[in-house]
């Protein structure tokens, strides 16, 4: 039978396309080298010697710095982030000026998305290669998805991961509050106590990350850590804190606001502390896993002067 060239042409252009198409393998090595090249244990010793470059005494010097630190990337976000607490102005100044061109040339969706892949898949190395990459993430969203990553591949094989066991005592607080996280959510009951460990970690984040998820997962002890967290931390990053005590407290909460001044953040502590010897230590935790969250949203039209209440269908 004769054919047509043109066909036999198609034909050999869809058996190269269908070779060359990438398959689920191919998603997940391109995952695992997507944060593989940008994992901060690359290139430290040249980043170490930029940021020092950043002090100079040659405007120049400063200037070329400045330019190969940004182009570095998330490979330079954890120096810098060290480097904006310089004694040094100058040092501060370029540091915050870098992180903030790397965080304008950062997709946080290509994290997140790579992430999310590597969670379902769950590939050999996965968790080594997030754990290295995480220090360089700026967006919170995106450490969000890091740290829920982590939590879906730390077991491997019915044991968990050296890698995450190990980001226990890293040097690096990030990475140690993720591993309690991963650990607590992925329900590994024997390294309990090295997790409640980390509720005295010097890093106040570190606690806080460590609370959250040891009170979720039933650990009472976690509650005073959290509480006093209010003294030492902003508001905006206790939110999910202050959440999680008053789902406890119900009714019972205590009648205190938390201001901005030291005097208002002691007395709310001294409150909270008060009300957990009196009446929460005996209810529990129970109470977390009793109200489910409904996924409501509230809306306030000024303009109408009316408040609505949405529904997880967006129905008033």
């Amino acid at each position: 039978m004769r054919r047509h060239p043109a066909a036999l042409c198609l034909a050999a252009c869809l058996m190269c396309a269908t070779r060359a198409a990438p398959g689920p393998e191919a998603d997940v090595r391109a995952s695992l080298d997507f944060f593989r090249r940008r994992t901060v244990r690359a290139d430290q010793q040249r980043v170490r010697e930029l940021v020092a470059r950043l002090g100079s005494r040659s405007f120049a010097e400063r200037t070329r710095a400045s330019a190969a630190l940004a182009a570095l990337g998330a490979r330079a976000v954890p120096q810098l982030r060290r480097a904006t607490a310089s004694p040094d102005a100058e040092v501060r100044r370029r540091a915050e000026e870098c992180l903030r061109a790397i965080e304008l040339a950062d997709d946080p969706a290509q994290v997140t998305a790579n992430a999310r892949l590597l969670a379902a898949r769950k590939p050999a190395g996965a968790a080594e290669a997030l754990l290295d990459f995480l220090p360089s993430v700026l967006d919170e969203a995106a450490t969000e998805e890091v740290f829920a990553a982590v939590a879906a591949v730390a077991v491997r094989g019915g044991r968990p991961e050296r890698a995450v066991l190990d980001a226990l005592a890293d040097a690096e607080p990030t990475r140690r509050a993720c591993a309690a996280v991963a650990l607590c959510r992925a329900g590994v009951g024997e390294k309990r106590a090295a997790v409640v460990a980390l509720l005295k970690d010097a890093d106040p984040g570190v606690r806080l990350q460590a609370g959250l998820a040891l009170a979720e997962a039933g650990e009472t002890e976690a509650v005073p850590t959290l509480v006093g967290l209010f003294t030492e931390l902003p508001r905006a990053r206790l939110w999910r804190a202050e959440d999680l005590l008053y789902r406890l407290a119900g009714a019972h909460a205590p009648a205190v606001a938390l201001g901005g001044d030291a005097r208002s953040r002691r007395a709310f502590c001294d409150a909270w502390l008060a009300w957990w010897q009196k009446i929460g230590r005996a209810a529990g935790l129970a109470a977390l896993h009793t109200r489910p969250y409904r996924d409501h949203t509230l809306i306030v039209l000024l303009d109408e002067g009316r408040v609505l209440q949405l529904d997880a269908d967006d129905n008033p």
